[in-house]
């Protein structure tokens, strides 16, 4: 049995999944703390410094969007859809699509404009981990990389590693 990729080990270990079971209960009893916490570990998990720069013709990386996002459309089945193409795309067409790790997301609160309830968040980040569920597959076997951005790019990976 292949290892498991650190982004679910950090789930699973958190018991918010198991194998391919959500813990919905689990999920919708975390504290605002705990939230966050989850986003900091899942962006430190999935640093774009701590990655191989792989870059080839068959190398992406997807719109915010098209890798399971919340932009434009936060309804779980848009993101479903979305991912569900690109999942195809990624079998088919690539060696590796580079997404962002929306769930590195519930990290900080927004600072400004519109601030979600704790009850918001924590639904956000239960259809994150469906969308996430979907995409385990080609994430174990290496054809689908959630990366969290960051400021600090090397050149040559910059369009591999850009979500922003």
């Amino acid at each position: 049995m292949a290892d498991i990729p650190p982004l679910f080990e950090l789930l699973e270990n958190a018991q918010l999944i198991s194998a391919s079971r959500i813990d919905e209960r689990r999920v919708l009893r975390l504290s605002a703390s705990q939230l966050s916490d989850i986003g900091a570990e899942a962006a430190i998990v999935t640093r774009a410094e701590a990655l191989t720069c792989e870059i080839g013709s068959m190398t992406h990386s997807a719109t915010l969007s098209m890798g399971g996002g919340t932009q434009p459309c936060a309804n779980l089945s848009c993101r479903i859809r979305h991912v569900d193409q690109l999942v195809q795309f990624a079998a088919f067409y690539s060696d590796k699509v580079y997404i962002h790790n929306f769930l590195s997301n519930h990290e900080h609160q927004p600072h400004s404009g519109y601030i979600p309830s704790l009850e918001e968040r924590r639904y956000t980040l239960l259809d994150d981990l469906y969308v996430l569920s979907r995409l385990r597959p080609l994430i174990e076997a290496g054809l689908i990389v959630p990366v969290t951005s960051t400021t600090v790019l090397i050149k040559s990976c910059y369009y591999a590693w850009k979500f922003e």
